[in-house]
């Protein structure tokens, strides 16, 4: 029936998400919990950062960052868009020296 709506490519990826959202389901019930004490780091690798220039935000749940993060209440979109850029544009020293193909 399903052969109908996607052909056999698109039907095996459908299939292979499925099983892997069906196995990763019990995995990301547990409760997570977020670091509240930097000294759980003890021993981290430290990392050179580089901020990514020109990135921008392509789609954001205004609601929910507001929700989560509650100094963002009162800005409006396009701040949030700067917070966001301003907090998550970086990468490491080895993404920036990684061998692209």
């Amino acid at each position: 029936m399903l052969g109908r709506f996607f052909s056999n490519r698109k039907l095996l990826i459908l299939v292979q998400v499925l099983c892997a959202t069906l196995w990763l389901i019990p995995h990301f019930s547990e409760a997570i919990s977020p670091l509240r004490d930097s000294r759980a780091l003890v021993g981290a690798a430290k990392e050179t950062l580089h901020q990514v220039v020109g990135a921008r935000v392509l789609i954001a749940d205004y609601a929910l960052l507001r929700k989560d993060f509650p100094a963002l209440v009162m800005l409006s979109e396009d701040e949030i868009d700067a917070w966001l850029v301003d907090q998550t544009s970086y990468v490491t020293e080895g993404q920036v020296n990684a061998p692209t193909n």
